[in-house]
C-alpha cells in the first residue's frame, strides 16, 4: 500500500519539489497550502490540496489525518519554534508517525546565528515529541538566484554578499528527492542529513555560468551585510527576519558554506545536480 505524505509549504521551493518527487514515486500526497488558488498545478499532478493554518492545531490535525509522514517546512522567523510545536502536536493527534523537517546547515555549531537558533529550537521540539524524526539540513538553494533574474535581464548584474567565498549551493529538486527517499523509507529514523551540491562555487564562476545562461556577460556586484539587510527590509521583509537573514549570509561569506557533504549522493544513488546544470535548466529565466 502506498504511503500518504502530508507536505507543508507545498507551493514553496522545496515543498513543491517534494510533492513532485513523491508523486513520481507513487505516493499519495496531501499538499498543505495557505493559498489554495496557487496550488492548481499540484492538484493537476494528482496531489490532494488542503488549506492550512500552521498555528491552528485542530485544523491541522484534521488536514493531516490519514497521513503516515509529514514533510515540515515552517516560515523561518522568531515563531519557528512555536509553529513547529503546533505542527508536531497536530501530527501526533492525527496519527502521523514520521516528521521530516527542512533545517539548515550548521544550526548546532558554536557560536551560532539567529536563524540557526530558530531552526535548532524547532529540531529540539521535534526530538522531544516522541515521533520518529529526520532532519534535512540544507545549504542555500540554487533556486534563490531566480530572485536575481530581473536585474540580470535588465542590467546584466546580480548582487551578492559572498565576496570571494565559495558556497556549495544545493538544487531544491535534490532536496525534494532526498525528502522523498527519507519519507518513503523506515531507514532514516532519528538521523540528520546535510544536503549540499557536489562542489562549492564562488562568484566569479557563478557570474560566468549565469552569463552563459543569459546569453550575455553578467557581473556580480558586492554588497555588505547591512546593505543586504536594508534591501530585504525595503522589499517588505520584517526587520527581525531581514536582520537574521543578512546575518546568516554574512557568516556564509566567511567561507562556512563551502562545506560539501556526500549525503545527497548516499540518499539518491547519484551525484547531486551541479550549479552548471541548474543554470542550463533555467536559462529561460535569465533571457
Amino acid at each position: 500500500m502506498s504511503k500518504t505524505i502530508f507536505v507543508s509549504g507545498a507551493t514553496g521551493t522545496t515543498g513543491g519539489a517534494t510533492v513532485r518527487a513523491l508523486l513520481a514515486m507513487g505516493a499519495n500526497v496531501v499538499a498543505g497550502v495557505r493559498s489554495p488558488e496557487k496550488a492548481g498545478a499540484l492538484e493537476a499532478l494528482g496531489a490532494t490540496v488542503r488549506p492550512v493554518d500552521l498555528a491552528d492545531v485542530g485544523a491541522m490535525t484534521g488536514a493531516m489525518r490519514g497521513a503516515d509522514g509529514l514533510y515540515l517546512v515552517t516560515p523561518v522567523s522568531e515563531q519557528t519554534e512555536a509553529l513547529t510545536k503546533a505542527m508536531v502536536a497536530a501530527a501526533k493527534a492525527a496519527g502521523v508517525s514520521h516528521v521530516v523537517k527542512l533545517s539548515g546547515l550548521d544550526v548546532d555549531k558554536a557560536p551560532g546565528f539567529t536563524l540557526g537558533r530558530w531552526h535548532l529550537a524547532a529540531e529540539q521540539a521535534i526530538r522531544a515529541s516522541g515521533l520518529r524524526w529526520t532532519f534535512l539540513r540544507a545549504n542555500a538553494f540554487m533556486q534563490n538566484f531566480l530572485g536575481n533574474a530581473d536585474t540580470i535581464k535588465a542590467q546584466r548584474v546580480y548582487y551578492s554578499p559572498f565576496g570571494s567565498a565559495s558556497v556549495s549551493f544545493v538544487d531544491a529538486r535534490d532536496i525534494g528527492e532526498a525528502a522523498t527517499t527519507v519519507l518513503l523509507s523506515d531507514d532514516h529514523t532519528d538521523r540528520i542529513h546535510n544536503l549540499t551540491g557536489p562542489r562549492s562555487v564562488a562568484n566569479d564562476e557563478v557570474a560566468s555560468l549565469l552569463g552563459a545562461a543569459a546569453g550575455k556577460p553578467v557581473t556580480c556586484v558586492d554588497v555588505t551585510v547591512d546593505q543586504l539587510r536594508q534591501a530585504l527590509a525595503g522589499h517588505g521583509m520584517r526587520e527581525v527576519v531581514a536582520a537574521a537573514t543578512a546575518e546568516l549570509l554574512g557568516q556564509m561569506a566567511t567561507g562556512t558554506a563551502a562545506y560539501v557533504s556526500s549525503d545527497v549522493e548516499a540518499l539518491l544513488g547519484r551525484a547531486p545536480r551541479d550549479f552548471a546544470q541548474w543554470t542550463r535548466d533555467n536559462a529561460h529565466a535569465f533571457r
